[in-house]
């Protein structure tokens, strides 16, 4: 899968209560697009590990340095996509209730 010019891809089959590792890209940007079922993305924000839901349309753009963990709710279909720059969808900032 390629998404743009130099921006290598992805597709992720993530089944129901399975979670990707805790992680995260020292150079790279990611965008993650949910195409099918439900997830649940976990960002550490300023030190705080937040959470927010995700279903079919939600797409994330992830800084480098980003710590992130997606874990599926649903069986899930994640596209994802990693690049220096320019991401595959806008930048999205998670904002939740403290």
């Amino acid at each position: 899968m390629r998404l743009r010019r130099n921006m290598p891809g992805k597709v992720l089959f993530v089944k129901k209560g399975n979670r990707l590792s805790l992680q995260y890209h020292a150079e790279k940007d990611e965008s993650l697009y949910v195409q099918r079922g439900k997830v649940l993305v976990t960002l550490d924000q300023n030190g705080k590990m937040k959470e927010t839901v995700g279903e079919v349309g939600f797409c994330i753009h992830l800084l480098p340095g980003t710590v992130h963990r997606i874990e599926a709710l649903e069986d899930a279909v994640i596209l994802e996509a990693r690049r220096r720059s320019s991401p595959m969808c806008l930048d999205w900032k998670m904002t939740t209730a403290d």
